[in-house]
């Protein structure tokens, strides 16, 4: 559920369906190996029927989870496949738990 860049920006767009977004920012001098679990998370949630695009600064980790059995996302980057995978840094999927959903 969670990776993050140093350098690239990503711009994610829900095309079908809805997903929750989760994003924290791993502050400047943590370490971006082990950082630390009590960063605060930010959530939002991407629908079709909602469209806009979201942007993930360079610096944040992020993740999603799908609210939907047919969600389809749209991501475009700042950088090139293989500019991506030198800037790649990757933590389990409950790293940092914003994944519980709120059931209305």
């Amino acid at each position: 559920a969670w990776h993050a860049h140093k350098v690239e920006h990503k711009f994610v767009g829900c095309l079908v369906g809805a997903v929750k977004v989760g994003a924290v920012h791993i502050e400047a001098g943590c370490d971006w190996e082990n950082p630390p679990l009590g960063l605060p998370t930010q959530t939002w949630v991407l629908s079709a029927t909602q469209p806009g695009i979201l942007h993930i600064p360079a610096g944040w980790a992020n993740g999603w989870m799908s609210l939907t059995d047919d969600a389809l996302l749209a991501v475009y980057s700042t950088s090139t496949l293989e500019e991506s995978m030198e800037d790649d840094y990757r933590y389990p999927a409950k790293w940092w738990n914003c994944w519980e959903v709120e059931r209305r």
